[in-house]
Order: C-alpha cells, then structure tokens, then sequence
C-alpha cells in the first residue's frame, strides 16, 4: 500500500512537472521573440499567437500607457513667430503677438499614451504603441504610434494641418546607450498627401534618408527645474530639400524639447510643458 502510495507522489510530481515546463514554455512564446530592425528602428517581433493587446506598451519605462505630455509651440518664418488657426477642413497662420484674437488658434499640443492597440483595426500587423494627438482647444485627435524599448525609443510628430510639414524632417529617435559622439541612420519614404503649397509639393513618393549624432550633455531650463539632456542633432535629406532637428533628451522624461528647422526655411519649437502619468 504504502509502495503504491509512493508511486502515486512519484507520478503525480512527473505531471507537476511537466505541466510547469509546458506553462514556462507557453509564457516563453509569449515574450518578444527578437527585435527587428526596420529602416534604422529595432521593433518587437512577438509569436503570432501573442492576441495581448498591450504587448508593445508593457515594457515602456517613460512613455507608459497614460502618460500625457502637453507642449507649447512656436512657428517662425521670416522673424516673426506664428500659431494656426483652424476653421474646418482649412487652416492658416496667424501672429502669435494677436493669437487671443483669434479663437480658433490651436495653442497647445497634447500627446497621450494609449491603452490597448487600435491600430490594429486599420492594420493587423501594426507593431508600435499607440500615441493620440490633440490640438487644442479643439476635440479634433491624430492617432499614431511610438516605438520604446531597450534598444531605442522612436516616435511620430504631430502632423495635422501646419504641423504636416514636420513629416519632412527627421523624428524623435534616440538609440540606446546613450554616448556621446554615437551616431545612427534612418529612412522613410513620403507620399505627396505631406506636400503643401505653403513649403513644398512634389509627385509620387520621395525617400527621405536622416542621419543622428549624440553632440553633448547640457542642462536646459524647463517647467520641471533644470534638466541634464543629451542633444541629439539630426539632419534630412530628399530630392526636395534637406531639414534638420535638434532634440534634448532627458533619460527619465524623454524628449523634453524639439527645435525643427524646416523646408522651407522655418522653424518649428515644441517644448513639453506638462507630464501626467
């Protein structure tokens, strides 16, 4: 009896076993199977079987789902500095000095880290965070995506109405670790729907190719106190002319201020002004 017993622990400890193999190897699938590169950008690759909805957004250390950043922002041209107003479909600049004159001037951006994936809807291969942005005071929202893990963080600008014109210059990419003089490449191709009379049309699709450098660490003045950035210069090129950003870099707040320098000329700042989590 007591030999039966033993057998029956024996066999029933086997199963125990076996069982927790085949659970450690199914949570194995589930992870990030590699990180791919994508035009200069390290994105996960998950199994095919991984229906987690959250699966690009749970390993994010500064843009986590519900973070919401709220930037400021200057356009200038010709010296003097400019917002937009929006009426419908159509927008235009108007002086920032007199911009309370004008109630449909859009004053503030605001990028917030999504719950979930509802990009998939559109593409079910969609393989980025999901960032919404707002142009305020209106309820009008653009969805996009981010990409952050240990490898890099990467994101879409905003790029409604005015803002359409940063599609032309290099995004916010920083590659990890964080070096001085430490240099990378990117590429993007870019439809004519991105073109405008107002800096520059073309036909069919253009490849802009970018380039980054980590030129130093500095400490700027921000909302939050003084920062210690690292400044990452990037410059883009295209058959219709080069563009260039440079970016500051916080290692626990992320991109804290964007300095465009555009087409046609113009700048374009954005310096975030408020974080939620």
């Amino acid at each position: 009896m007591n030999v039966n017993i033993t057998r029956m622990k024996t066999h029933l400890m086997k199963t125990k076993y076996i069982l927790i193999v085949l659970l450690l190897q199914n949570l194995a699938c589930s992870e990030v199977k590699e990180k791919k590169l994508e035009d200069g950008v390290y994105i996960e690759q998950f199994e095919q079987d991984n229906q987690d909805e959250n699966k690009y957004n749970s390993d994010n250390i500064i843009y986590t789902v519900g973070t919401k950043l709220t930037f400021d922002y200057v356009f200038s041209k010709n010296n003097i500095d400019y917002m937009y107003e929006q009426n419908g479909d159509e927008w235009e600049l108007v002086s920032k000095k007199h911009s309370k004159e004008h109630p449909n001037a859009v004053n503030k951006i605001i990028l917030k880290v999504q719950n979930g994936n509802a990009m998939t809807r559109v593409n079910p291969n969609y393989n980025q965070s999901n960032i919404m942005y707002q142009y305020t005071p209106f309820e009008s929202t653009d969805m996009t995506g981010l990409v952050e893990n240990d490898k890099n963080i990467w994101f879409h600008p905003p790029r409604r109405s005015l803002f359409k014109i940063l599609e032309l210059n290099p995004f916010p990419f920083v590659k990890f670790p964080v070096e001085i003089g430490n240099t990378w490449q990117w590429t993007l191709n870019i439809g004519d729907q991105w073109g405008d009379k107002r800096w520059k049309t073309w036909e069919g699709s253009i490849q802009n190719k970018c380039t980054y450098k980590v030129e130093g660490l500095e400490k700027i003045a921000t909302p939050f106190g003084k920062l210690a950035c690292y400044t990452i210069v990037a410059t883009g090129e295209s058959k219709v002319g080069k563009t260039s950003l440079k970016a500051y870099f916080n290692k626990q707040l992320g991109f804290v201020r964007l300095d465009y320098s555009n087409i046609d000329g113009s700048t374009l700042n954005l310096n975030v002004i408020n974080i939620e989590k």
